[in-house]
């Protein structure tokens, strides 16, 4: 929820992207994004020895594995069915997901080993 939220403040703001303001609060708003999942997760996992590895680990591999959502855009546009879109998107979502549980799985298994 926090996440979407922040995704959803400069379009709700209604700032200009393209001016310097726009600029620092996108900049801002994708740290705050990234860092909004790992940081919770280390809230549960802060007494395990070198937990706070994971926000940046983790933060790292969602700043990869969310240019997934991206590679679908030169073959996407107005025209394209519904079925076609699902099924890109899917594949983009569950690419996503492989690369956050690759980046991540060293970090993971010695955290819980």
């Amino acid at each position: 929820m926090i996440a979407w939220a922040i995704g959803l403040l400069p379009s709700t703001l209604g700032v200009p992207l393209a001016m310097p303001p726009g600029m620092v609060l996108v900049v801002a708003g994708a740290t705050a994004l990234l860092a909004s999942i790992p940081v919770l997760q280390w809230l549960v996992i802060r007494q395990r020895t070198h937990s706070k590895r994971w926000i940046p680990v983790n933060m790292g591999a969602w700043a990869i594995a969310i240019l997934w959502t991206f590679a679908p855009s030169p073959i996407v546009d107005d025209s394209t069915e519904i079925a076609v879109l699902l099924g890109i998107y899917t594949v983009a979502g569950l690419l996503m997901a492989a690369t956050v549980a690759a980046l991540t799985a060293r970090s993971a298994r010695t955290l819980f080993s």
